[in-house]
């Protein structure tokens, strides 16, 4: 529990959870730009199967560096 009181883990938090929006959003609008690309018919299933999976894959990721923490 003492990685609570460290202020380096905090800035270390706070800078991964900036990245994560910052690179979230690119996701969303690279998957969107690709999924424009396909058949009208095809495009809502690619965007919400592109960006259902970049969420699994970043939430896994946050969740193993804050598993490190510990």
């Amino acid at each position: 529990m003492e990685w609570l009181t460290n202020p380096e883990t905090w800035l270390a938090s706070i800078t991964l959870a900036a990245l994560e929006i910052t690179l979230g959003v690119d996701n969303i609008t690279f998957i969107s730009i690709l999924a424009s690309k396909l058949p009208l018919s095809q495009q809502e299933r690619a965007r919400r199967t592109g960006i259902g999976l970049a969420v699994i894959s970043r939430s896994s990721f946050c969740s193993l560096y804050l598993g490190s923490l510990a």
